[in-house]
């Protein structure tokens, strides 16, 4: 088993050089919903992987390995080019949209030019930087926390939004929301899995509560169920994204 486990990772981490230049990669887009107005108004990027040798691979088991190898520049860029161009697409046919997100490691945020590059491709693009919504974890934040505090502040100065995602795991820190404005907290899945519980209920309407005061909308992640929606609309969430409504598709069906 220990064989097989890492001869997989050499193997993943072979095939990863070439991914792009292959056009092995490609991009779903998964649908937020304003369950106030029935409407889309928001779209998250997710990254897919198809190997001819490997099958499809899932984020969770390549990315740590694009992070490490430093194959996660490559692919980071890759990603938000083809986010911000079909977010370009979806503009000129006219789709109301709020946001597109996109998902950003540590590694690409810690890159001197990252600010350089994303300003450049949303005006390549045509995109408004109030449109771009930048997905980050709390673990990110916590890595080398002032040089990233001076990057993220840079960010919101010039109009992204910044959504902290997994809000509500193990890493939740309050003092991540007093040190860093944080347009959006994402609720992590594992809370919604749990929602029927009173606990879980308890911290969720704390976490609405917090977002309240700090002036940030929520999101949940994850939500599959009628019964798991109801309770985030009684509970004060009006934001959804999950399979209830939609599991993430490409730009052909989303559109």
């Amino acid at each position: 088993e220990l064989s097989e486990f890492y001869y997989r990772q050499i193997l993943i981490e072979d095939k990863l050089s070439d991914a792009i230049r292959n056009k092995e990669m490609y991009l779903y887009y998964q649908p937020q919903v304003d369950v106030e107005r029935n409407k889309i108004i928001g779209l998250e990027s997710l990254l897919r992987w198809n190997n001819r040798e490997l099958g499809n691979v899932s984020p969770g088991e390549f990315i740590p390995i694009a992070e490490q190898k430093g194959y996660i520049i490559e692919i980071g860029n890759w990603v938000l080019e083809e986010s911000l161009k079909t977010f370009n697409s979806w503009q000129q046919k006219g789709f109301d949209l709020e946001t597109i997100s996109i998902n950003i490691s540590s590694i690409e945020l810690s890159r001197k030019n990252f600010r350089d590059n994303l300003v450049n491709l949303c005006k390549k693009y045509n995109v408004p930087h109030s449109k771009v919504k930048l997905e980050i974890t709390e673990r990110t934040l916590m890595i080398n926390s002032e040089d990233n505090k001076k990057k993220i502040d840079g960010l919101i100065i010039d109009g992204f939004k910044i959504a902290l995602d997994d809000f509500g795991t193990g890493y939740s820190n309050l003092k991540t929301m007093i040190d860093f404005f944080v347009h959006t907290l994402k609720i992590d899945k594992s809370l919604i899995d749990k929602i029927e519980s009173k606990s879980s209920q308890v911290v969720i309407k704390a976490i609405i509560a917090l977002s309240n005061y700090f002036d940030s909308e929520i999101i949940a992640e994850g939500v599959e169920t009628k019964e798991q929606l109801d309770i985030l609309i009684k509970l004060g969430c009006k934001r959804i994204q999950g399979y209830y409504f939609s599991k993430p598709l490409p730009e052909q069906e989303v559109e």
